[in-house]
């Protein structure tokens, strides 16, 4: 490959003058523009040899796989009839000394198979070449070819691609008549302000020649492109530099020196951009319009004399995107477009930071409206002939960018204007919302996506017009919803930048919300829930909950379009920052402005959020948010004990409003469970969900317990107020503790269908802390039953008592003999023991509260240990106790309580011998003993000792 001299000047020639020119413009000296040349050279030089050599490295690649040899391949033919085998060669290539070719290292010497070659026969599959080898050569043929390995030279960079494209560009476009283009028209610009500073002609002499120059640069350039089609580019370029210079002339004489009126200048200006509009449509031509349009963009700020008239600059670039609305009519240039936006809102942004009074605003924003509508009517005309490529960063910048754009600046202008965004807001959902709906009505296939662009930005608009209405979150609730778009953007195009814009989007308004709520500005009284500090809140919920919607969505639907890996987790990673905003928002402004209701608008906050999660799984088939709308609330729940815990009076359920949270939030959690049941297909797991019915069972239990625990003490005195605690988890048992087909509750849902979970996991809770709360209160209680009489066995807590052991044992004989060894599956220990246990602490109890209520026995443990009657009073009913256990198992044979009573026995001997003879001489200490002694007797008497199962088979 062969490379002349001459293929790197013209490269080089450009590169050195753009280099000079961008060194000219930075006021370098000389010398130093002189070297930045040499450096523009250089860099073209080095890049165009490092093009020559990946072109050399991929022909040398190329030569090395064509001499590559490759496997001949061997056909094997068998018949029917004859065991003998049959073989062919085929090859791919002929021998080396028939590829090689002297001088001529790309001549293709492989051999081709002719039509017809390959036979095929019953049994038989043959493949002759038309030269194939004789056996011999077929065996010194090697059987394996190493392969060889070929070096592949790794992908071009983005960076590599994007100067390929540029060096390409410059090839096709003229770089010499580029660059004295642009050194012209700057040389022209010193010339304007040389001449303003030095009059050595005078001015009006000064324009006309130097219109007469950029007229004559036009007609020269229209002469060329009529007379010789070879040099278009050339006549281009030179008309795009004379429209430049016409820009430049006409706007200098009006604004520097006065020569022409305003009314005049505006006429040569439209007549300017009308020509050069006329001049690229007629060419089709979209780079005589980009010269012309920069050009013109450029003038103002090239001449500018700092006057500030922002009415004479902004009818200028009115007039000059009206000709870019006049090209977009006949071509569908959106280059040419997005140039014309960027080079207008920026210039305009520019102006605003430096020059902007309050008193323009309404001028300037009459401007902005007018831009507004000339980009979106192009946006327009461009889908008129061509769809939009919203993948692409230009269409997508024009229709996406533009709102955003007009709508910054515009909320810069009127923010100091009460209600002016939301306004603002309102009349841009309004405005897309009309625009897509008309082109709706035309039913061109053209306007598809556009539609569904405008449809979008209408409904972001429209949503944004409520917080602005309200409180100060506009940058957070825009940002929130412009990262929605560009996500939905992202996936429709299947683009990653969009898509993590809109998530970097997403983030940033959550970060603006928090920094308003954490510092506010000013605290003024806002109405409860219709304020924007949360309506902001929701409103970022509600785009973080849209977002994991299309992102599921599309990674449910689209398997042909994956996320990238670091995406696949952005779906969840949103559903949990809107369960998060929605929990922060709810609970900021009921802290704010809720505080004297807060028990209920925690707990009705939570149930709203759970059904809307609830009915949103159902509509996007999605398991999470119906696993978190079965959780929420239980959360909301513990959010309201932890506001209770902070509560300085003795706190209760029902205050603050909870009389009617608490009944609304295990009405939810049951209804969802309940939906959830209702399902054919469930996707929760069956643990979550029987975990689910036992905690809200025991919460419900424990909440009302406490409220008439609190409601008791409060109206009642004495034992009452612990009863309730006692008395509502029985109930809660006794409910339970029915046998399946003779109660209502239990045949019925929830408890039909969660047997387990209700008659055996939430039951085995119950009973353990009623057997708890049997030892606790018959330990530490005294029993006072205040407004009545205290009778032995009939009193408040004995009755309590006796009705705890009851539902005990009544929910023990429910369970079948499956249940039985699923809930107490030790043999060496028996329930009825811990039972019998409790019972004994009960009735020992029930003693000592009678010794204390008719004898006036002080109930500390020093008091009854010293007290002679109460160590009597409990021998003896130790004994009797005995007595009637051995009694019943000496009729009945059991055995094993015999012999509890026994041991009981011999704890009371023990005691007497222990405790009780240390005070022989009182008359207390005398009965006992006699009385235990005589009770001794009787039961040596009436109950021997039970014979065991083996003694009763011998007797017999």
């Amino acid at each position: 490959m062969r490379t002349t001299n001459n293929s790197l000047v013209l490269p080089s020639l450009a590169g050195a003058i753009v280099a000079m020119i961008i060194a000219g413009m930075m006021d370098m000296r000389f010398g130093d523009i002189i070297f930045a040349g040499l450096l523009g050279a250089v860099a073209v030089q080095l890049w165009r040899l490092r093009q020559q050599l990946e072109e050399l490295e991929e022909h040398v690649i190329n030569l090395d796989q064509q001499k590559t040899p490759t496997l001949p391949s061997v056909s094997v033919s068998r018949t029917a009839s004859s065991p003998a085998v049959s073989t062919s060669v085929s090859a791919a290539s002929t021998p080396p000394a028939a590829t090689s070719s002297v001088g001529n290292p790309r001549q293709d010497t492989s051999s081709e198979l002719q039509p017809g070659a390959t036979t095929r026969t019953a049994g038989t599959h043959t493949a002759s070449p038309p030269s194939s080898p004789s056996n011999a050569d077929l065996a010194q043929q090697p059987a394996r070819v190493a392969a060889k390995r070929v070096y592949v030279p790794p992908p071009p960079s983005a960076v590599e691609l994007q100067l390929r494209a540029f060096g390409n560009w410059l090839k096709t476009r003229n770089p010499i008549a580029l660059a004295a283009v642009a050194i012209s028209f700057l040389g022209g610009v010193f010339l304007v302000k040389y001449a303003a500073e030095h009059s050595h002609f005078p001015i009006e002499y000064r324009f006309i020649a130097l219109s007469a120059v950029t007229i004559g640069a036009v007609m020269f350039g229209w002469r060329v492109h009529a007379r010789n089609n070879a040099h278009q580019v050339f006549a281009q370029i030179v008309q795009g530099g004379g429209i430049a210079g016409l820009y430049l002339t006409v706007f200098a004489a009006t604004r520097l020196y006065a020569l022409l009126p305003a009314q005049l200048a505006f006429v040569l200006m439209v007549g300017i951009a009308v020509a050069a509009a006329l001049l690229a449509v007629a060419q089709n031509a979209m780079s005589l319009a980009i010269i012309g349009t920069a050009g013109g963009f450029l003038t103002p700020i090239l001449v500018s004399t700092g006057s500030n008239n922002h009415i004479a600059l902004f009818t200028y670039y009115a007039i000059l995107n009206l000709g870019v609305f006049t090209v977009a009519w006949f071509r569908t240039w959106r280059v040419l477009n997005v140039l014309s936006f960027a080079f207008t809102f920026s210039i305009t942004a520019l102006w605003r930071g430096d020059a902007y009074h309050q008193e323009d605003w309404w001028s300037t924003d009459l401007f902005l409206l007018l831009y507004f509508l000339t980009f979106a009517g192009i946006s327009v005309l461009n889908a008129l002939r061509q769809p939009p490529n919203l993948k692409g960063y230009v269409s997508g910048s024009l229709v996406f960018g533009l709102p955003v754009a007009a709508f910054s600046l515009h909320a810069s202008l009127v923010h100091v204007f009460p209600y002016a965004l939301a306004y603002s807001a309102f009349g841009l959902a309004v405005f897309y919302c009309a625009l897509a709906w008309t082109l709706h009505r035309q039913a061109n296939a053209n306007f598809r996506l556009l539609v569904e662009a405008f449809a979008a930005l209408a409904v972001i608009f429209a949503s944004l017009a409520i917080p602005l209405a309200f409180n100060r979150q506009a940058t957070a609730a825009m940002w929130s919803f412009e990262g929605a778009g560009m996500i939905w953007l992202g996936l429709r195009t299947q683009r990653k930048l969009p898509r993590f814009f809109g998530v970097l989007l997403q983030v940033s308004a959550g970060w603006s919300y928090l920094h308003a709520v954490i510092f506010p500005r000013n605290a003024t009284a806002l109405l409860p829930v219709i304020n924007g500090e949360y309506l902001g809140s929701v409103l970022l919920c509600g785009t973080a909950w849209f977002s994991a919607w299309l992102l599921h969505r599309h990674e449910d639907k689209h398997t042909d379009q994956p996320l990238a890996s670091y995406e696949r987790s952005w779906a969840v990673i949103a559903l949990w920052a809107g369960c998060a905003w929605w929990l922060l928002g709810g609970m900021n402004e009921i802290h704010a402005r809720l505080h004297e209701v807060r028990i209920a608008a925690v707990l009705v906050h939570a149930s709203l959020g759970a059904f809307i999660l609830w009915f949103a799984a159902q509509r996007w088939s999605w398991r999470l948010p119906a696993t978190m709308a079965l959780c929420a609330p239980g959360l909301g729940a513990l959010l309201a004990l932890m506001q209770l815990a902070h509560v300085n009076d003795p706190s209760h359920p029902f205050m603050h409003g909870g009389i009617l949270g608490w009944p609304v939030v295990f009405a939810t959690q049951y209804a969802l469970l309940w939906l959830h049941d209702k399902k054919t297909h469930a996707d929760t797991p069956v643990s979550l969900c029987n975990a689910l019915h036992v905690i809200n069972y025991l919460a419900l239990t424990f909440i009302i317990s406490w409220e008439g625990y609190w409601q008791a003490a409060h109206h009642l005195a004495g034992v009452w107020p612990v009863l309730v605690t006692g008395v509502v988890p029985a109930l809660m048992l006794w409910s339970l503790a029915h046998v399946p087909g003779q109660s209502m509750l239990v045949d019925r849902w929830p408890v039909a269908q969660h047997s387990n979970a209700y008659r055996i996991q939430a039951a085995m809770v119950l009973t353990a802390f009623i057997q708890l709360w049997l030892l606790v209160v018959n330990v530490t209680n005294a029993g006072d039953p205040a407004y009545l009489v205290y009778l032995p066995l009939l009193n408040p807590l004995d009755v309590t008592s006796l009705l705890l052991f009851t539902t005990v044992i009544k929910w023990w004989r429910s369970l079948d003999n499956k249940q039985q060894q699923a809930v107490w599956p030790s043999t060496t220990v028996k329930p009825l023991v811990i039972i019998a246990l409790l019972c004994f602490i009960w009735m020992n109890a029930a003693v000592i509260r009678t010794l204390h209520y008719e004898f006036s026995v002080p109930l500390s443990m020093d008091s009854l240990f010293e007290s002679t009657l109460v160590q009597t009073t409990l021998s003896i009913f130790w004994m009797l106790l005995a007595l009637i256990l051995m009694l019943h198992a000496s009729r009945r044979k059991l055995r094993v309580l015999w012999l509890t009573g026994a041991i009981l026995m011999a704890l009371v001997i023990a005691k007497l011998l222990l405790v009780d003879l240390a005070h022989t001489g009182t008359l207390a200490r005398i009965i006992s003993f006699l009385t235990v002694g005589g009770l001794l007797f009787v039961v040596s008497y009436l109950s021997p000792l039970p014979p065991s199962s083996n003694a009763e088979q011998s007797a017999e």
